[in-house]
């Protein structure tokens, strides 16, 4: 999700910046590499966390002894504990929280920069400034609120395992929160951009208006007046 969101601001980055042309032509094929750089990096780091996976029926025991006063359900299942020890997996997170959420910064940064630099030289409209201000606006909003989906339930997920407290209500609800985040991109994407919303009126809700309309003004039948002249 957050490569997704780094190449939709790099994107936009890539069209609308405008630099030196060996610059320009350098990362012309080099945007390639550096993304598909993240999802090698990705996979990559995750691979350490296969192997430190510990051993089930010691890791089970160490759980049981901290974790006191589980449901008794808890006992009877085959649970996976996938660390005793989460520090490196703690620091590899936030370590891409702050690299990636750093180049995102940077690509806004950069299209503010050069949009402004772009209307001093007057090769850019501020009729066009504004709507690119408005756009950026709306694409931050658009990537933020679905986080907000993924990041507060992760934070809460962290606290939990810092301070050693078991509530299968609360982990409950932090899946499901998680799993939400797919709808609400959808539903900020169709809110914060206006083609978006003139589309979903278009396809879902003006042909019932049209519907409407057609009912309440029936197509009269053609008549026939005779006049007679008595």
């Amino acid at each position: 999700v957050a490569t997704a969101i780094i190449a939709l601001f790099e994107n936009r980055f890539h069209c609308i910046c405008t630099f030196h042309p060996t610059i320009k032509n350098f990362w012309n094929w080099f945007r390639y590499v550096w993304l598909s750089g993240h999802y090698i990096i990705i996979f990559i780091g995750a691979i350490p966390f296969l192997f430190l996976v510990p051993d089930q029926e010691e890791a089970r025991q160490y759980v049981f002894a901290n974790l006191p006063c589980l449901p008794d359900y808890i006992y009877k299942e085959h649970i996976f504990v996938l660390a005793i020890d989460y520090t490196l997996q703690r620091l590899i997170c936030i370590l891409a929280i702050i690299i990636m959420s750093s180049e995102v910064a940077f690509f806004v940064l950069c299209l503010f920069m050069n949009a402004y630099q772009q209307v001093k030289e007057r090769t850019m409209s501020p009729k066009t400034f504004e709507m690119l201000r408005k756009f950026l606006i709306a694409l931050v909003i658009q990537c933020i609120v679905p986080l907000l989906f993924i990041f507060v339930p992760l934070t809460g997920v962290w606290v939990v395992i810092w301070k050693e407290y078991y509530n299968q209500a609360l982990t409950n609800m932090g899946v499901v929160i998680v799993s939400l985040h797919g709808m609400m991109s959808s539903v900020v994407m169709i809110i914060v951009h206006r083609p978006y919303r003139e589309a979903v009126f278009i396809i879902f809700i003006k042909p019932f208006i049209n519907l409407k309309e057609v009912s309440q003004n029936p197509i009269r039948r053609n008549t026939i007046t005779v006049r007679s002249n008595l």
